[in-house]
């Protein structure tokens, strides 16, 4: 559309402007979830930065993802809802154990939301020590050679992060 607008004063003087402007078509279009790199388990204690992806076929110059609301229930029906940046960016800290659902909705740029996306992650508190096996080394040696010490160290968990030998 066109708008020409026309001013005059007391004198006779004029002045004239034009302006254009579009109505657009309104976006009803939903956004649609497309996968998250949240994992599927985590430990008790762990800050989480992850990612979230979402398409929107909406007109331009409406199309786009604003962001995502994340909504967290955690063991014991507590809900926490976080949302994501514009660019699908979140961090959530893992603070109980147990099973956690994450309901993942986008949201475009016109306030469409989509159809929640549901995941449960397992969180888990590490209490066993790793195990110790294969303790391999020579019972005696004169001073000053060389001692050869073998061990294997397993932590089905979470992993053996260390292995110390104290002399």
């Amino acid at each position: 559309y066109r708008v020409n607008v026309q001013a005059f004063d007391a004198s006779n003087n004029s002045a004239e402007r034009n302006a254009t402007f579009m109505v657009l078509k309104r976006d009803t279009t939903p956004p649609i979830f497309q996968n998250t790199t949240l994992g599927d388990k985590y430990e008790v204690g762990i800050e989480v930065s992850a990612t979230v992806r979402a398409i929107d076929d909406g007109p331009e110059p409406l199309r786009g993802i604003n962001r995502t609301e994340i909504e967290i229930t955690a063991p014991g029906n507590n809900k926490e809802l976080i949302t994501s940046d514009e660019s699908g960016n979140f961090a959530y800290l893992f603070n109980k154990s147990g099973k956690h659902k994450f309901a993942f909705t986008p949201i475009d740029k016109s306030g469409n939301r989509g159809t929640p996306f549901i995941k449960f992650v397992d969180v888990w508190r590490d209490v066993a020590p790793p195990s110790i096996s294969g303790l391999v080394f020579q019972e005696e040696i004169r001073m000053g050679e060389t001692q050869q010490v073998n061990v294997t160290a397993l932590d089905d968990i979470v992993g053996v992060s260390e292995v110390s030998l104290l002399l």
